[in-house]
């Protein structure tokens, strides 16, 4: 169901993102003060607004992707020529680089982020291909996919593209059949 650009609630979806979404956030800035080439006084400063740049650019792509279209149109600002899922993701794979000293327990979790996708195909097979390295499917939980269909996605995908697919709810034991000794698989809340 398409809803209608005028239909009262995206208008007052939008009005509550344009109040609440900060607007100084401008990700081009972000970029030019992370440079240490340019304005950042350190790599340690580097850091830090790339790390920034990096939780912003994806938490805004996946919560509020309305918002996130809007910003070619808003103008003369530098956000408004960013891709902000490529800008998320290089800023991680910076952060990432940081792997010495006080560092060095946290930039895996910033090798692992790097691997940004979304629940199903977002877009067309093509250019999501363009766009993320990874995908989840959800379609496998409820129906083992056909094979045909699965070597289908695995060869249009680049070459180091991964899926994670769901485990199939008929395929996986039941908590009966747990033997003495052994760990239940029941499901734990919030996953």
């Amino acid at each position: 169901m398409r809803i209608s650009p005028n239909h009262p609630l995206r208008r007052l979806f939008a009005d509550l993102v344009a109040k609440e979404l900060p607007a100084d956030h401008d990700v081009g800035e972000m970029l030019v003060e992370s440079n240490p080439l340019l304005d950042a006084p350190s790599f340690e400063r580097e850091r830090e607004v790339r790390k920034h740049i990096g939780d912003y650019t994806l938490f805004l792509t996946g919560m509020f992707p309305e918002y996130v279209a809007t910003l070619p149109r808003r103008g003369l600002r530098l956000d408004s020529i960013i891709d902000y899922v490529k800008a998320g993701k290089e800023s991680y794979r910076i952060v990432a680089a940081f792997d010495q000293f006080e560092y060095r327990h946290v930039a895996p979790l910033f090798r692992r982020l790097l691997w940004v996708g979304c629940c199903g195909w977002a877009a067309a097979r093509a250019r999501y291909f363009t766009q993320f390295r990874t995908i989840e499917l959800q379609s496998t939980f409820y129906q083992p996919s056909a094979v045909d269909l699965a070597e289908e996605w695995r060869r249009d995908a680049p070459e180091d593209f991964r899926f994670c697919l769901k485990a199939c709810a008929r395929r996986r034991p039941a908590s009966d059949d747990v033997r003495p000794g052994q760990p239940a698989n029941r499901p734990r809340s919030g996953l």
